[in-house]
């Protein structure tokens, strides 16, 4: 009986240890001096990585694209090592 539920509660780590470094990794890409929503970012992320031109202004894409995605990605490789 105890290694069943040892079982759920290792699932549920492994999930956690998945889920929250994502929803971090999104989080970190919304705050700034230029305030940009979750689904701005997602949806401009998406549009990019299929080559197309996201409907948010170029403000907004640039801020995400060029500034805050390079430094997301460069932190979580320096925290990762």
């Amino acid at each position: 009986m105890a290694t069943s539920g040892s079982g759920f509660w290792k699932t549920m780590t492994g999930l956690v240890l998945i889920i929250l470094p994502i929803v971090f990794f999104i989080f970190s890409l919304t705050i700034g001096t230029y305030s940009v929503n979750a689904g701005d970012v997602l949806q401009i992320i998406w549009y990019k990585l299929l080559g197309q031109t996201p409907p948010q202004t170029a403000l907004t894409t640039n801020v995400v694209w060029m500034t805050r995605l390079p430094r997301v990605c460069a932190a979580a490789m320096v925290g990762a090592g």
